[in-house]
């Protein structure tokens, strides 16, 4: 209402978009922090995980078991990064709809990055490879 008259506003597209260390609520900020728990113990993982694959590289150990398996952890642990993303995206989102009120308004949630979900079934695929190649360098040595 601009001087007592009724304005009428069109808007297209509207993101909003609140810094972390703007929210004044606790409750938000809390299961925010919360939710990043699980992204923290995934990704160190997973880093773990890498430093053991490269290592075994490094000892040209690359055709063993020990890496496919690892190999394979890895996209699994991945994949569920990806899915863990996908679901904390969705519920923070509409935890944060209630602190936002905007008449004929829908709050769109982010969806994960399909990277990782690539990555992770990417790295499943390479472990079995990995494993096949184990078997046939086994069935060459028998052969000779």
């Amino acid at each position: 209402e601009v001087d007592g008259q009724v304005c009428r506003v069109d808007m297209k597209q509207v993101s909003l978009a609140i810094p972390a260390d703007r929210v004044t609520q606790s409750k938000p900020f809390i299961i925010t922090f919360c939710s990043m728990i699980p992204n923290v113990l995934l990704l160190g993982w997973l880093v773990i995980i890498v430093f053991q694959v490269l290592r075994s590289v490094a000892r040209r150990e690359v055709f063993v078991a020990r890496i496919a398996k690892k190999l394979e952890l890895a996209g699994i642990l991945l994949v569920a990064f990806w899915v863990w993303q996908y679901i904390r995206s969705y519920i923070v989102t509409q935890i944060l709809v209630g602190y936002v009120n905007m008449a004929y308004y829908d709050i769109k949630w982010f969806s994960a990055n399909f990277t990782c979900l690539v990555i992770g079934l990417a790295l499943m695929i390479v472990s079995q490879i990995i494993l096949m190649g184990k078997e046939l360098q086994e069935e060459q040595e028998l052969t000779i």
